[in-house]
């Protein structure tokens, strides 16, 4: 299946034409990393101010390109608009860690908002080359945007990505 990594195939397709935090739950799904009931909940509840039940408000911040190093290979990543105390999901994607010679790779669908990648398409990323600083994650423009994970136990989803 080499989803991330190959154009090609019926999961590539699928993924690709989901809003970025579907595609991540369809992902994680796939690769059996949570069960049906979990994608239920996860899909049914997610908005943009209400992602509770995908990444936690309590979820653990990545502050630095050195701190993404940390977060557990298959873990959810949500991306974060900060207005004053309010934060609004605005992407999501599914940390790969260590490929293709960097450390910090993650993949996910409609990656353009967050500076990297492209409009559409499912996308391996090398998540180094955002603009890391600050008291947040890294900025897009004039946003500032945070990055919380979700470990999920495991990894499971990369199968999902590289087909194993």
């Amino acid at each position: 299946m080499e989803v991330g990594v190959k154009k090609s195939g019926s999961s590539y397709v699928s993924f690709s034409t989901k809003m970025c935090w579907d595609a991540v739950i369809e992902c994680a799904y796939a690769a059996k990393s949570i069960n049906s009931a979990e994608q239920a909940q996860m899909k049914s509840s997610l908005k943009g101010t209400n992602f509770e039940n995908f990444v936690p408000f309590h979820a653990p911040i990545v502050k630095s390109l050195n701190n993404l190093s940390g977060v557990p290979p298959g873990s959810f990543l949500g991306f974060f608009w900060i207005d004053g105390e309010n934060l609004t999901l605005m992407h999501a994607m599914i940390f790969v860690g260590k490929h293709g010679g960097s450390d910090y790779m993650a993949a996910g669908n409609k990656n353009g908002c967050i500076g990297v990648g492209g409009a559409v398409g499912w996308e391996l990323l090398d998540l180094g080359e955002l603009k890391w600083g600050g008291p947040f994650s890294f900025t897009v423009g004039n946003k500032s945007i945070q990055i919380r994970y979700r470990d999920m136990n495991g990894g499971n989803a990369l199968s999902a990505i590289y087909g194993g």
